[in-house]
């Protein structure tokens, strides 16, 4: 039986009042977690309640505007997630290389990447990547820059928040604790404010608000509907039942992508999570709003195998060519649209038999 009890990372979070002892408690408790779970609850994260709520106000007025409105925001040629997303048009399903084939989600989002305050550096055009990872953001024109604002706000403190992470991640590792620092100085997170409405009518067979999958960056920090009394974010056991995760008050949730799961040889886990559809009326006619960020690397960092987890007889990357980040995240999709097209494909004749 999954139990959830959020860890307490103040230790990290105010240092310099904590002691050795108390941070290697944490490390310890963490390392677990990520070990057997992929997921962790975390509290006393230092991030103060008025970000999100600013986020979320700003964001329930932008999804509650006119379908017009709303895409004058979709930035249809973007390679990365940029902007407005309608319902209905994504599917995350593809990304859990097992069941390609489910309708899309029922979820509309609005996303951005990295802040680069009008930067000459010519790193973030240098390369094709970089153009690609650093494309540039898009906003509503006519709000004042609420939501943009807001989002900025809430995008820097996570970057703080994944810096903390990464120490406690280092201690766990036995690595240096700036080992991650040193990748992730001009990172390419992108943050994602989801939007879930109420389900006023049926749903095709499979539907979910958000489908089975693993996530394919490091890490993901999520801010829950604290509203929420339906337990609809899940993740998969060890046992391979469905788990509902606990939402409680000014607490994240961190849970592991393939990236880390890659970089760590296997040691930690990436598990797969969906959003599920209320079974009763009351919860299909509320809405729900949620805040991802998904922390990624320096496009070219390097994804050299994490020492502690990584012995010479034993080590899935011995042999292979050093990949960079944004390198293992295309040949990580890549795997994904191929296999999404052999399901298709295995349907297809499937039907003409």
């Amino acid at each position: 039986m999954t139990t959830w009890t959020p860890i307490d990372i103040s230790p990290f979070v105010h240092a310099a009042d904590s002691s050795d002892v108390e941070r290697r408690q944490v490390a310890a408790e963490v390392s677990h977690a990520l070990e057997t779970m992929g997921f962790l609850l975390i509290s006393n994260h230092g991030v103060d309640s008025s970000v999100w709520e600013s986020v979320q106000a700003a964001a329930s007025s932008f999804f509650g505007r006119s379908d017009d409105d709303k895409k004058a925001c979709f930035a249809n040629r973007a390679p990365v997630p940029r902007g407005y997303s309608a319902s209905g048009k994504e599917n995350f399903a593809i990304l859990s290389l097992k069941d390609q084939t489910r309708p899309n989600d029922l979820v509309e989002k609005f996303r951005m990447g990295p802040i680069l305050d009008e930067s000459t550096d010519p790193y973030y055009s240098a390369t094709k990547d970089a153009q690609m990872m650093f494309y540039p953001n898009i906003w509503p024109q006519d709000d004042e820059q609420a939501l943009q604002d807001a989002m900025e706000c809430y995008y820097r403190r996570m970057h703080e928040l994944s810096n903390v992470l990464f120490r406690i991640f280092a201690h766990c590792l036995d690595v240096p604790e700036d080992f991650f620092k040193a990748r992730t100085t001009r990172h390419t997170s992108i943050l994602s404010v989801n939007h879930y409405p109420p389900l006023d009518g049926p749903v095709q067979r499979g539907q979910l608000r958000l489908a089975q999958h693993t996530d394919v960056d490091i890490f993901t920090i999520v801010c829950p509907d604290y509203a929420d009394v339906h337990g609809c974010l899940q993740m998969e056991d060890s046992d391979g039942k469905w788990v509902s995760l606990p939402v409680i008050p000014d607490t994240f949730v961190v849970n592991l992508g393939d990236c880390f799961k890659f970089w760590t040889n296997g040691r930690w886990q990436s598990t797969s999570h969906r959003v599920m559809n209320p079974a009763d009326d009351a919860g299909r006619q509320a809405s729900r709003q949620s805040i991802a960020y998904f922390v990624g690397a320096d496009y070219d960092a390097p994804l050299d195998c994490i020492p502690s987890c990584c012995l010479e007889q034993d080590c899935r990357h011995h042999g292979e060519t050093l990949k960079t980040y944004v390198a293992w995240r295309k040949d990580r999709i890549q795997q994904a649209m191929t296999q999404l097209k052999k399901s298709k494909e295995a349907k297809h004749r499937s039907r003409q038999k």
